[in-house]
């Protein structure tokens, strides 16, 4: 795992998400009081970008399909 200073954690809202580009890589973080986490910006089903969707319960939820990818991990818990 690997860190890149991508700004001040009063940068990004709380609760919501934002997208930032490292290298050619689309990053969707997400702010959760405190903390800050990071995943792919991309939906795999249709390309959605995840950032627009609002976190819930530890998850984005693809506003697309109801996919939910883990804020800790990336990974897909559901696709609808």
């Amino acid at each position: 795992m690997s860190y890149e200073n991508v700004g001040k954690l009063e940068d990004f809202a709380d609760g919501k998400g934002s997208e930032i580009l490292i290298g050619a890589r689309r990053i969707a973080l997400f702010r959760d009081g405190d903390m800050v986490r990071a995943i792919k910006n991309i939906c795999p089903h249709e390309g959605d970008l995840l950032h627009r969707c609002p976190p819930r319960d530890g998850a984005a939820v693809c506003l697309g399909h109801g996919w939910r990818f883990d804020l800790e991990t990336g990974n897909c818990l559901k696709g609808n």
